[in-house]
């Protein structure tokens, strides 16, 4: 469908998807009111990043600014104050607790925007706008199955649609980036009555991605949005195939994994716990733990601070992998060793 198509499907949702989104805010606005001013955030310093490198800096949401040995990528951009429906120039919908890490004016130039699915907090066509509008026809970018007719007006240099388990590399070169959807388990719809695949339209349906990202024999997987899945434990196991004698190596594990922590109260069945995603980051032999998707808007009912205090406690518990950052705006390297 044409983006004027769906801006019309939009304005006749917009009165009860207005009610969606201010569904878990009307429940904990005081604590949501409390928590903006003490949310901590950080300025990342990405201007000194090395290109020989792999940094990440978490920008807030589920968008992490990634530095993959000189590949600037971008996930799910959400850079402004608002998420929800973008309509007449202006953004109708849930405003942020905290502040991005970074100004739109500060982000440098992504060679790839990768997109987990179509949900306004993940999908923020304003940001996308903005972005495509700067810098336009140079930014390659990823999408699930079944929804790039939310953004294919936008002056894209490449516009891909990837299904679960479809590879695809981007550019060539010292440039190349492999990259793989992994099945996820949550919903795909951006407006009421659309088709999901969760609902059964699984060749229709808007669909919903991670993807496992490979450059320079480095991997890094960005979870998306999903509940509790064996999905990742199966990427873990094709990892472990013709590993000889299972130990491990470079080749089968996953160097870090970014991965969403937020909302699982009451939505346990769209978002997993904070331990749940520290089981899927173990089960793909994940070195380091990046959370996302926490901190950044009402979501659910979740008291403020709790799921960043459970991801500490799950990772030290597990024995076997590091955070990699606890707060918005911080930066993480991966050790060369």
């Amino acid at each position: 469908m044409q983006r004027r198509n769906f801006l019309k499907t939009a304005t006749t949702a917009l009165a009860g998807l207005s009610g969606l989104l201010g569904t878990t805010l009307s429940a904990s606005r005081l604590r949501a009111d409390d928590a903006s001013s003490s949310i901590p955030v950080f300025r990342p310093s990405f201007e000194k990043w090395r290109d020989d490198a792999l940094s990440m800096a978490w920008i807030g949401q589920s968008t992490v600014l990634i530095n993959f040995f000189g590949l600037k990528i971008l996930t799910d951009p959400i850079l402004f104050d608002r998420v929800g429906i973008y309509l007449l120039g202006t953004t109708i919908g849930q405003t942020r607790l905290s502040p991005p890490a970074l100004r739109f004016d500060e982000i440098p130039k992504p060679d790839i925007v990768l997109l987990s699915h179509a949900h306004m907090d993940h999908l923020d066509y304003l940001s996308l706008k903005k972005l495509t509008n700067k810098f336009p026809n140079q930014i390659a970018c990823v999408i699930a199955a079944n929804t790039k007719d939310v953004v294919d007006d936008l002056p894209w240099k490449s516009l891909a649609e990837l299904d679960w388990n479809q590879e695809t590399t981007i550019g060539s070169g010292d440039k190349a980036l492999k990259l793989k959807a992994l099945q996820v388990r949550h919903f795909g719809w951006r407006l009421p009555g659309e088709k999901d695949r969760s609902k059964g339209f699984f060749k229709t349906g808007r669909s919903y991605n991670a993807y496992m990202m490979e450059r320079g024999g480095k991997r890094v997987v960005f979870g998306g949005d999903t509940a509790m899945t064996d999905s990742f434990k199966e990427f873990g196991k094709t990892l472990q195939a013709g590993n000889e004698g299972g130990a491990q190596s470079q080749s089968n594990i996953v160097d870090i994994a970014i991965m969403p922590i937020g909302a699982y109260n009451p939505w346990i069945s769209v978002h997993c716990t904070p331990e749940e995603a520290v089981q899927m980051a173990h089960d793909m032999n994940a070195r380091y733990f990046m959370p996302v998707h926490t901190n950044t808007f009402t979501q659910g009912r979740e008291p403020i601070g709790e799921p960043i205090a459970r991801t500490k406690a799950a990772i030290a518990a597990s024995k076997t992998m590091n955070l990699a950052v606890d707060t918005i705006g911080k930066s993480f390297v991966l050790p060369s060793a």
